[in-house]
């Protein structure tokens, strides 16, 4: 149940970070590129995402951030 609930709040920023990008939004994307790289590392530790998945993840995320900018 906790992991479920960690995996729904991952997926709500990432949703948020992407809308920002698509809106061209600079400054919160960056905010919200900082709170899911957060969950990630968070949850790569505890075991909820495989450590490889979020560096993937962070990496992709990053440079969608860099292509607006």
């Amino acid at each position: 149940m906790r992991n479920r609930v960690a995996k729904s709040r991952l997926r709500t920023a990432t949703r948020r970070f992407r809308e920002a990008v698509a809106s061209q939004d600079n400054g919160t994307a960056e905010a919200e590129l900082k709170q899911v790289v957060s969950l990630l590392d968070r949850y790569a530790v505890k075991g909820i995402v495989h450590r490889n998945t979020a560096a993937r993840k962070k990496s992709r995320m990053s440079a969608q951030l860099h292509s607006i900018q």
